[in-house]
Formats: structure tokens, C-alpha cells, sequence
């Protein structure tokens, strides 16, 4: 309790010489007058528990009463005789946590703590799964899943909306890779029906004697995936880009291709120059330069194999 004292002591003559003429420091003045009555109240009810909670302010010269005052708010205040003065000791305590008046100095030693740079490692930042972890506690929201259905369907539109209204180069990959999404969409769509269709399995078609109720039926299972003449197609599609050498040495891109870099400042490098011998069809012709991305310089380009 000496501590809580001497702390008190040192707010009010640290404030005593803090001269100001404003009608907000006289208030401070009134409430820490209190504040000294109040402890004196406590002295006889109040024992401390925690004196490691209560050191004394380092920086009484700049008459920084906050701190001072934040020393005694946090300390851990039990009851020694309390008897029939419970009542009345909450009420002093009450009164002992209460805020001090904003100043001005206060004010600016806030602002400099907020402008002070914070080191991200020292930022505790929430770990783990706890959004999961809440809901299994305690669920989701009685309106969730219906906001979540209705934001899914209102998102179709509005990617329909900002692919009308773009243009230029972004609006050329927001088709394409609209493009590829509805082939792969069309595609799953497609082995699913695929696979609650039925197809003639002869391995399952009874063999030898049987029924005269059976003679006319097939085995039959279930597709589980795409039909033999799409898988056909695939096959064709492979035989005719195959290379006749059976056996290729692979070679890396960067051993093949070289980058070149263009611009102003040389920051783009979408170009490529081609390092190897490469093969050019009968009626090959070049993009203009402004255009081409890949490079075939004239001694290494073969019309055909020689």
C-alpha cells in the first residue's frame, strides 16, 4: 500500500509542476486531489497483493502522469478486514480505476506511440484453423448458407458484366481463360452423364445353356469413363504429332531459347531467340519483327531434313 502512496505522491507533484493556466489541467488537478483522499480511504481496508505491479515511474521530469497513474490501475487489490465494508471498499476501488482528463501532452506522447514503426515478428497474429474451430463450437450464422447461395448466383452475373465492359489486352485473357474453364466444364458434364449410362459388357453375357427368359439379354455395367470413340480421337491426335525418332535427348529450354529483352529501358522480355537448327514449312513466312516472339535466325532455319 506504501508503494500506491508514493506513486500517487508523484503524479500530484509532478502535475503541481507542470505549469498551465487551462481549465482541463485544473480539472486533472481536482481529480488527482481525489484520487490522494481516496487512497487514504483504502489504507485501512486494502492490502497489497502484487507489489511487482507497482514500480515507480521512470519518467517523472516530463510529468508524465499516465504512466504513473497507469502503475497502481493494474495492481490486484484484496480486502484485509473487510467485515460489514465490502460495499463501500468496491466503491472506492471503482473510483481508483476511473480515467484521468485527456492534456495535451498526453495527446502527442499517443500520437508519437502510435507513429512509432512496429516490428511485423512482434505482431501476434491468429494461428491455426480458428474461424473452423469456432464454428464447430458454436455454428455458423442462421442466415449463412442462404447469403452464400445467393452471392454464388449474383457472382455469374457480375463476371458476365465486367466481361462485356473490357476491352483491350485484359479482356483478351479474361475470354481465354473463360474459354478453357467452359471446355473443362463441358468436359466433367460429359463423363458424368457418361458414367450412369449403361454399355454391353461381354464378359457379364452368360455363357453355355441358359433360360429361355435370357436368350435375348447382354451383360450390361456401368461406364465409368469417357466412350472408346472419344478416346480414339485422342489416340489419332497423338500418332499424328508423333515424332518418327524413336528415341529423343531432351534439351532444356534455356539450352534452346534465349531470352531477349526490349523496350526503353530493356524491362520487357517476352521475346525469345532459337539457338538450335529448327524445321519451317514450304511457305514459311516471318511475323513482323515488332510482333515475333520466337526468333528463328536464317542459317538455322530447314525447310526440310537433309
Amino acid at each position: 500500500m506504501e508503494r500506491i502512496v508514493i506513486c500517487l505522491m508523484v503524479i500530484f507533484l509532478g502535475t503541481v509542476a507542470h505549469k498551465s493556466n487551462s481549465q482541463r489541467q485544473d480539472r486533472r488537478l481536482i481529480r488527482l486531489r481525489q484520487l490522494l483522499e481516496t487512497v487514504d480511504e483504502l489504507n485501512n481496508y486494502v492490502n497489497d497483493l502484487d507489489p511487482e505491479f507497482l514500480p515507480a515511474p521512470q519518467d517523472v521530469k516530463k510529468h508524465c502522469e499516465l504512466s504513473a497513474f497507469s502503475c497502481f490501475q493494474k495492481a490486484q487489490l484484496k480486502p484485509a478486514n473487510t467485515g460489514d465494508n465490502g460495499k463501500k471498499i468496491d466503491d472506492l476501488i471503482k473510483r481508483l480505476k476511473r480515467k484521468l482528463p485527456p492534456t495535451n501532452a498526453g495527446k502527442r506522447q499517443k500520437r508519437e506511440l502510435e507513429a512509432a514503426p512496429v516490428d511485423s515478428a512482434a505482431v501476434t497474429t491468429p494461428q491455426n484453423e480458428y474461424i473452423e474451430l469456432h464454428r464447430k463450437g458454436y455454428g455458423y450464422h442462421l442466415d449463412y448458407h442462404e447469403k452464400k447461395r445467393k452471392k454464388e448466383s449474383r457472382e455469374v452475373h457480375e463476371r458476365s458484366k465486367k466481361a462485356k465492359k473490357m476491352t483491350g489486352l485484359k479482356a483478351e485473357l479474361c475470354h481465354k481463360q473463360r474459354h478453357a474453364e467452359k471446355i473443362q466444364m463441358k468436359k466433367t458434364v460429359k463423363m458424368r452423364e457418361k458414367r450412369h449410362t449403361k454399355q454391353k459388357n461381354d464378359e457379364k453375357t452368360p455363357q453355355g445353356a441358359a433360360p429361355a427368359y435370357l436368350l435375348d439379354r447382354e451383360g450390361q455395367s456401368r461406364a465409368k469413363v469417357l466412350s472408346n470413340m472419344i478416346k480414339q480421337k485422342w489416340k489419332k491426335k497423338a500418332r499424328k504429332w508423333r515424332v518418327p525418332l524413336s528415341n529423343v535427348q531432351a534439351q532444356g529450354e534455356t539450352e534452346v531459347l534465349e531470352v531477349i529483352r526490349t523496350g526503353k529501358r530493356k524491362k520487357k522480355a517476352w521475346k525469345r531467340t532459337v539457338t538450335k537448327v529448327c524445321f519451317v514449312g514450304v511457305g514459311f513466312t516471318r511475323k513482323p519483327p515488332k510482333y515475333e516472339r520466337f526468333i528463328r535466325p536464317k542459317g538455322l532455319r530447314f525447310k526440310k531434313p537433309m
